[in-house]
């Protein structure tokens, strides 16, 4: 595998016989830890050259395989991870921000089963339904395997109850399977959480008594279970329900006790009958979740902290540098194959300049190599004794490897929020960049524009075009007429297709063709976030250009002052043009509900903290129709602060600094005062 592309087309076509495995029969081909590195290695191979699409994300089994599909009452969220203890003290002091100063905290730390995550749901005390965490939203139904589990058919709650846990294979079961699969000379399951999934795929009750259940907690949960409080109480209550749950629970109250916990848990892996990835710590108290809150994908309230990983070492071959739709230029390790925890790795991410100088990384240098979270091959270290004398230092290039303009090194905001320094193309005309942006946008995450891939992409750009606000003026011949090399072009059948797909596009969700303008820093649920606040591309447009602009956006949910700026820098140039030329093709974005009913409340600046009688957001989302400004902290500008029951620091930091605290019906008088019905 020589060239990017045969790569990539190797990567393909093992991960596409994985999935149809995986989807047709419940037996992977791959274990979960090589599936998740070559799916790893293709995203990065797909991002570091444009051109190359596999069209292969996309959550849950293939378009034929026709499956039964359940909405979770309340999202499944994935985890946050920490790595050592200087992570839990930055997630503590991140949590901190969002509950002020609250006193004391306890938290749970619980063992991370490493199977599949599962919510059942009981509605007035029968089962009802059951289903893994498939994209968060929705997953397959599998209420017929669960029953087999033995869990409870009835609990006496009223109400809608979801319950929350891992269902895994224990150890000893998967050797007792592998055992008879070898004497039947059948193939056996490499992993346990592989063999998890591959049996609740089978559904038969001989490979699902193989399976066993852990609850972990709740999602949605009656008034029943309002005197439940906390977290430790909650697995009380579960097991007192007949729901087993992992061993070795404790509450700590600061992360250094969570530390020792961690270590005590990870010390006694090798009693236990089950494979584990780490802990979970949570805040104990429900009160205090609520406080915190949830970002886009992830709970401000609890972190996984992993294990330690075996390390390798292996020799560094190449470093390569490609240029991303945002100008970014990210380095990638070219390594020789070594097998790291099950599954064979050959690349790894260098993150940045900054990284490469702190491992000291030389050309040809031996590294050494973990799974970071038990997935992602990363670099911990160079060891300097084999060094081959006169090898030179690893440096970032001067110029982009596309367009060779001189490279800018300057801050972007990271996964995590937090601001770090990467060297960027800031050509706009660079090849590269235009490929990825023209590709992003045509996902199915973003515009889903079906039939616009890799080959079709090329031959756009080689017939002018630049940006995808320019695919709305391409009329059927004109796409029939593109190249795709070699001769070939996309045909008449193809360009019809296309065509149509392009001009479906057209009244797609706002978000969407928010996540299309490439905006540095905002992904998906920055997007969500802007199309809540904002009706029209134009009134986002016309948002960047205010002096406040910066502090506005800053203010909205889960956006921070570093993203804001980024926001308002992107619209006020490039993404301002192209709302523009958007709104001149007759691009009309669906509004993700109706906004701006009025400017009745457009003086206020409101936080809204605790539990309310109403859904929170549905709040903020009302304040904001109406014209109030809502931010998730207390300062100075703040006007009022709308509190509900447990509002813990916040209402502290507004009593501190002055600012009146509503109740709902304080704030609802509030409203009618001024002609309006609060959330009417």
């Amino acid at each position: 595998m020589n060239t990017p592309t045969e790569r990539h087309e190797h990567l393909t076509q093992r991960l596409s016989a994985a999935n149809l495995a995986y989807h047709n029969t419940g037996e992977s081909e791959l274990s979960d830890h090589e599936y998740n590195t070559l799916r790893q290695e293709l995203r990065a191979l797909e991002a570091a050259h444009p051109t190359l699409n596999s069209g292969l994300d996309v959550v849950g089994a293939p378009a034929d395989i026709q499956v039964m599909s359940r909405t979770h009452l309340t999202p499944m969220l994935s985890l946050g991870n920490a790595y050592a203890l200087e992570d839990l003290q930055k997630f503590e002091a991140k949590l901190s921000n969002h509950l002020g100063s609250s006193g004391a905290r306890q938290y749970t730390m619980e063992l991370k089963i490493d199977g599949l995550s599962c919510n059942i749901v009981y509605r007035d005390g029968a089962l009802l339904w059951a289903a893994p965490r498939g994209n968060g939203v929705e997953g397959d139904d599998i209420t017929a395997q669960i029953r087999m589990l033995g869990l409870p058919e009835r609990v006496p709650v009223q109400g809608d109850l979801e319950v929350r846990g891992e269902i895994y294979m224990p150890r000893s079961h998967l050797a007792q399977y592998n055992a008879a699969a070898r004497e039947k000379g059948e193939r056996e399951f490499k992993n346990a959480r592989n063999a998890a999934v591959g049996c609740l795929r089978k559904g038969t009750p001989e490979r699902v008594s193989l399976l066993k259940f852990a609850a972990y907690g709740v999602g949605r949960r009656p008034a029943a279970l309002d005197t439940v409080t906390t977290q430790a109480e909650m697995l009380e209550r579960l097991r007192a329900l007949g729901f087993p749950t992992a061993p070795g629970t404790t509450v700590v109250g600061s992360m250094d006790e969570a530390q020792q916990a961690h270590q005590a848990l990870s010390d006694r892996r090798a009693e236990l009958d089950f494979d584990a990835d780490g802990t979970v710590l949570k805040l104990n108290r429900f009160d205090l979740q609520q406080e915190a809150g949830l970002g886009s994908l992830t709970p401000h309230w609890a972190t996984a902290y992993k294990f330690d990983m075996p390390e390798v070492s292996t020799r560094l071959r190449s470093v390569t540098f490609t240029t991303g739709r945002t100008g970014k230029i990210t380095p990638v390790a070219e390594l020789e194959p070594v097998d790291v925890d099950g599954s064979t790795v050959s690349r790894a991410t260098l993150n940045n300049e900054d990284f490469i100088t702190a491992l000291g990384l030389h050309e040809g240098d031996t590294v050494t190599l973990r799974k970071a979270g038990s997935v992602i091959p990363e670099i911990t270290g160079v060891i300097t004794a084999l060094r081959e004398p006169g090898s030179a230092p690893v440096t970032v290039p001067f110029a982009c490897p596309s367009c060779h303009t001189p490279l800018l090194r300057r801050q972007e905001a990271s996964e995590g929020g937090r601001a770090q320094a990467a060297h960027h193309c800031v050509n706009a005309e660079c090849p590269a960049q235009i490929q990825a942006r023209l590709l992003y946008a045509t996902e199915k995450d973003v515009l889903d524009i079906q039939g616009v891939r890799e080959a079709a992409v090329q031959g756009l750009q080689a017939a002018g075009v630049r940006t995808f606000d320019q695919l709305y003026a391409l009329t059927e011949q004109d796409i029939a007429a593109v190249p795709l090399g070699e001769g070939r072009v996309i045909g008449a059948k193809n360009g019809a297709k296309i065509h149509a797909a392009i001009q479906e596009s057209r009244s797609r969700d706002l978000w969407r063709f928010i996540r299309a303008l490439s905006i540095p820093g905002t992904g998906k649920g920055t997007a969500q976030r802007l199309a809540e606040q904002y009706a029209s591309l134009e009134e986002l447009r016309v948002a960047a250009l205010q002096p406040d602009a910066v502090s506005v956006f800053a203010g909205i949910r889960d956006i921070g002052a570093f993203t804001a700026g980024q926001i308002v820098e992107h619209l006020r140039g490039e993404g301002g043009r192209l709302i523009q030329a958007l709104n001149g093709a007759g691009v009309t974005p669906t509004a993700s509900r109706a906004l701006s009913v009025g400017t009745g409340l457009a003086d206020l600046k409101v936080v809204v903290t605790g539990t309310l009688s109403l859904d929170r957001g549905a709040v903020e989302t009302w304040l904001r129709q109406h014209g109030a400004q809502v931010s998730g902290s207390v300062t100075k500008k703040t006007t009022h602060l709308l509190a509900g029951a447990g509002g813990g620091g916040k209402a502290q930091k507004a009593e501190a600094l002055g600012v009146p605290a509503l109740t709902e019906a304080q704030m609802a008088a509030l409203c009618a005062e001024r002609g309006l019905t609060f959330l009417a």
